[in-house]
């Protein structure tokens, strides 16, 4: 006779599973639903907004080549205004300007002969000037050691 038999060793597929966490499976079904549906506009608005830069980065490039363009004209007129021909030409014709007469000079430079003739005979000394150049510094160097010069034939 069998008695009343109990099966005491359930199969492990029978069993239900109890989640520790305590989340109901819609949750979890929710949430994962949510991060795909996140995930799915991450790949939508990574492109499109590539392309959206890509857009502007164009139209700034245009830009760049317009101003380019302008800044060449703009410094090929400012040369012409800053040219001697186009202020002369401005001169002449808006501000009725005229050249000046040309006046020719000549430079006389008149030495007294009575001078000479009363000095040693230099002519630094006639002029009451001091020679410039190589002159003058090989005086200074004469003026500095000796101060008295060489004297030759009865002169300095």
């Amino acid at each position: 006779m069998i008695r009343n038999l109990t099966i005491e060793a359930v199969p492990a597929r029978a069993r239900r599973r109890v989640r520790t966490t305590g989340l109901p499976m819609e949750a979890v079904g929710i949430l994962y639903l949510i991060a795909a549906v996140l995930f799915g506009l991450m790949l939508v608005w990574q492109p499109a907004n590539l392309a959206n830069l890509a857009h502007r980065a164009r139209e700034l490039e245009r830009q760049v080549e317009t101003l380019k363009v302008e800044n060449h004209s703009l410094k090929a007129e400012l040369s012409k205004l800053e040219s001697l021909s186009y202020v002369e030409f401005v001169a002449k014709t808006k501000l009725g300007m005229v050249e000046p007469p040309e006046v020719k000079t000549a430079a006389v430079v008149a030495f007294d002969t009575h001078d000479f003739a009363t000095s040693s005979g230099t002519t630094a000394e006639a002029t009451g000037r001091k020679p410039g150049g190589i002159m003058g510094i090989i005086q200074r160097i004469a003026e500095i050691f000796g101060g008295r010069g060489v004297e030759a034939g009865g002169r300095k």
